[in-house]
């Protein structure tokens, strides 16, 4: 059972190592054979963000939604939301999403300025 758990971290430790690298293919790739990802809010929110980088919006929704219903409440994870739904068009949820953002951060926030 150790080497189970175990073998399952190495597909996380090499995930975060991809991602951390900007290689967001093998990060998806490492983090999609993690067998506890649909239980982690942070791993979802990771390949969600490895999804956005390499442009499939419509995965990278699903895997912030995902986060999101398990409790992950990240900033950041919002205001790409509104990134994703402003460039599907989809103008009225991106702003729900942008002001979320704005009403989680502080002005301080790298992010911040883009939409103010």
């Amino acid at each position: 059972m150790l080497c189970y758990i175990s073998y399952g971290q190495n597909y996380v430790m090499k995930g975060n190592a991809a991602y951390n690298t900007g290689n967001y293919s093998a990060a998806i790739d490492y983090f999609s054979k993690y067998d506890k990802i649909a239980l982690d809010a942070d791993i979802l929110e990771r390949r969600g963000m490895s999804y956005y980088h390499v442009n499939d919006l419509k995965k990278a929704i699903r895997d912030f939604t995902n986060a999101k219903k398990l409790g992950n409440s990240n900033p950041d994870m919002y205001y790409r939301m509104g990134v994703i739904k402003h460039n599907l068009g989809e103008i009225e949820e991106a702003v729900f999403f942008y002001n979320t953002f704005i009403d989680q951060v502080d002005d301080e926030h790298k992010d911040y300025s883009r939409l103010h």
